[in-house]
């Protein structure tokens, strides 16, 4: 929905689709903050704002809405949120200074889509994604001096 490293949307029509659409289709949504800002109309800029936003995307139909504020927010934390229309789940990790966090969004939502297909309950499936990707990120690995992926397979190679 955004390009990597702006706070722009690559086409405005692509959030009208999303919210009538897919939204009321999805088993799990999975905006980041920009794009749970742009789904919800919801500025983003604490947890209670995340929380706004989630039940603003819920309220689109989402069975669950998981927004990956990870190091966006001014937290000491790497904060994203699980909500099911109830409760709202906060899950947090250590943040990591690093700028190689190339494909971290779609890799967490594959890895949401993984658990799923394995049977885990979307709760477990988000937990498991959460710790891949942050695995993932703090083990990343540059490309050039500008730009580096998650490492998909440091959650096996380095036991974290």
């Amino acid at each position: 929905m955004v390009c990597k490293g702006t706070d722009e949307v690559l086409h405005p029509e692509t959030a009208v689709g999303i919210r009538e659409l897919l939204a009321p289709r999805a088993a799990v949504i999975t905006p980041n903050i920009f794009e749970a800002s742009q789904l919800s109309g919801v500025k983003i800029n604490s947890v209670e704002d995340i929380k706004n936003a989630a039940v603003k995307i819920y309220e689109l139909g989402a069975k669950n809405v998981f927004i990956k504020g990870g190091a966006k927010l001014g937290t000491p934390t790497a904060i994203d949120l699980l909500y099911d229309g109830k409760d709202f789940i906060i899950l947090e990790s250590p943040k990591f200074d690093t700028t190689y966090t190339h494909g971290a969004g779609c890799t967490s939502s594959a890895a949401i889509t993984a658990g799923l297909a394995k049977g885990l309950s979307v709760k477990e499936a988000v937990e498991q994604a959460k710790a891949f990707i942050t695995s993932a990120i703090k083990h990343s690995f540059p490309l050039n001096s500008y730009v580096g992926p998650t490492r998909h397979a440091a959650h096996r190679l380095f036991n974290d």
